[in-house]
């Protein structure tokens, strides 16, 4: 149902969503020069490619949480600051996890460069400390 739904809003020609294949061999290439065309192809965007949507949607229908928000089967909460805060760092940790598990050559680039960086500010960090504590 939410794929049929999704085909018609994209105004697509039917016969482009009889290749769902097209939409896994876009997602399984994971060269760095696939990597960075999908985000030249896509920078400018407002929503990835309709069959990226559409394999996404399907991915999600075929998990369960769409079955499962459709039973009514989802976490419900009370808006206060304590709540907030938790669902904020459950976010966080989310698009972390999301973030560190990903098998995108430029994420994964990306991901070590940034923990160089991190590495080099805590050494820099720790020799700073040393010579304040020397004097």
């Amino acid at each position: 149902m939410l794929v049929q739904r999704t085909k018609k809003l994209t105004g697509i020609s039917p016969r482009a969503w009889e290749h769902p294949a097209e939409a896994k061999e876009y997602e399984s290439q994971k060269s760095v020069m696939d990597s960075f065309s999908k985000l030249l192809n896509t920078m400018r965007e407002s929503h990835p490619f309709p069959v990226v949507r559409l394999q996404e949607l399907s991915s999600w229908a075929a998990s369960g949480q769409y079955t499962a928000i459709l039973d009514g089967n989802y976490p419900r909460r009370d808006v206060t600051e304590e709540n907030a805060r938790e669902d904020i760092k459950e976010g966080y940790d989310f698009y972390t996890s999301s973030l560190e598990s990903g098998d995108d050559p430029i994420r994964k680039a990306a991901r070590e460069v940034g923990e160089t960086i991190g590495k080099a500010a805590e050494g820099i960090r720790e020799k700073l400390k040393d010579a304040f504590k020397k004097e």
